[in-house]
């Protein structure tokens, strides 16, 4: 196949399905972190309520990946997936129509399933067409999720000086729908994107000798960073906002997501000329120290800094993780690993909760604390040099934010 014939079919693979991954994870997910100050201060949402509505979103992302691992068809053909991105749009659209918790909490539901059961798809999709590509194409997918960060913080912060939390869901909103209808053009399956010559065989899983304790430790370690990433997901602009102007802590959004964008990518390269547990277990301790930044150091510098450095670790870790179940030749690593971190993010704004009785900031330092414990199990987490590269491990088709 002529060059220029492939890179056409790449383009008409990656667009979409970034735009896919902007729409259901940068926004329907993640939209709710720099709009969450603003329903409490305008729509009287407590701290608590806050913390539900963020459980129930997590609640459903771990359902749609349950939904995904006992019935693959839920998130492999293209009807359903049609489904799940016109399901996200109606969730963000329903939020703006009332001032009932429990509605509010049903939407954030659907929305979760729906976020996983799209990202999932996509992954499956992406992993099976670019096979035979560079693995920095696939990484600029998954980019979309910072991509979509960065748009629902612009969105927010244009939106702030009319005082309606409302009219930020409706913007974010229609900008899912925008996204989604790009993402509507991709079809599921290999067959109608990318031809099957050329493909590089794939070991079975039952022919390699597993590392237990190794991936033991990598899922307790993936579990813990789900648990506390998942509090500065949450609060980390509602904390910027406290102590800093209020524009700040949606500029930090943005800067979250434009650091996101590439780190999949730069993850991916680092891990060919060093061990992947020990760029993970770096990664896991500097994102600590960016999400207690600013609650130790309240100011717009260390605003900013923060926001870098958990823009710049999240995604990455997640990349790194799922390259690092590869490596251990554990069957099923995956499907291990998206079980473990959805239910750790799950339970975060729970163990969250007694603490934002005084302050966000104390939210953040128990966040920051889980992360840095994350690191410990990485140490033991041991395989061959010779597999240490991420060329053609899996991106984190399943283990998803």
């Amino acid at each position: 196949m002529k060059p220029s014939r492939i890179i056409r079919r790449t383009h008409r693979i990656v667009l979409p399905a970034a735009a896919a991954m902007a729409m259901a994870m940068g926004i329907g997910r993640f939209c709710f972190t720099p709009i969450l100050p603003m329903m409490q201060e305008q729509a009287g949402l407590s701290p608590a309520e806050g913390a539900q509505l963020a459980t129930g979103n997590y609640a459903g992302y771990l359902i749609g990946a349950v939904l995904a691992l006992a019935c693959p068809a839920a998130a492999s053909t293209s009807a359903l997936y049609r489904t799940w991105i016109t399901v996200q749009v109606a969730s963000l659209a329903a939020m703006p129509l009332t001032t009932a918790v429990p509605v509010w909490a049903a939407a954030r539901l659907l929305s979760g399933i729906s976020s996983a059961l799209v990202f999932i798809a996509i992954a499956g999709s992406i992993a099976a067409c670019l096979s035979n590509r560079p693995q920095h194409i696939a990484g600029w997918v998954y980019g979309g999720i910072g991509g979509g960060i960065a748009l629902s913080g612009a969105l927010v912060l244009s939106v702030e000086s009319l005082e309606n939390w409302a009219a930020t869901w409706w913007f974010c909103a229609g900008a899912a729908s925008v996204l989604g209808a790009l993402a509507w053009t991709l079809h599921l399956g290999t067959s109608s994107t990318e031809p099957q010559q050329g493909r590089h065989p794939v070991r079975p899983e039952s022919q390699a000798t597993p590392r237990r304790t190794g991936f033991a430790a990598l899922v307790l370690s993936y579990f813990l960073e789900g648990l506390g990433y998942i509090i500065a997901g949450t609060f980390l602009v509602a904390l910027i906002r406290e102590t800093s102007p209020a524009w700040l802590g949606s500029s930090v959004w943005i800067l979250v997501g434009l650091a996101a964008l590439p780190s999949s990518v730069l993850y991916g390269r680092f891990t060919q000329s060093y061990p992947t547990a020990s760029i993970m277990r770096l990664a896991l301790l500097l994102q600590a120290a960016g999400m207690v930044l600013p609650a130790v150091a309240p100011g717009a510098w260390s605003a900013i800094t923060a926001g870098l450095i958990f823009g710049g670790t999240f995604q990455g870790i997640t990349t790194l993780a799922v390259a690092a179940g590869s490596q251990l030749q554990v069957p099923r690593s995956a499907a291990t690993l998206t079980i473990a971190f959805s239910a750790g993010q799950l339970l975060g704004p729970v163990a969250a909760a007694p603490f934002l009785s005084h302050g966000y900031a104390a939210a953040l330092g128990c966040g920051a604390a889980t992360v840095a414990l994350a690191a410990i199990p990485t140490l033991l987490i041991r395989y061959k040099q010779s597999h240490n590269r991420m060329n053609r491990a899996p991106h984190p088709s399943t283990a998803g934010k």
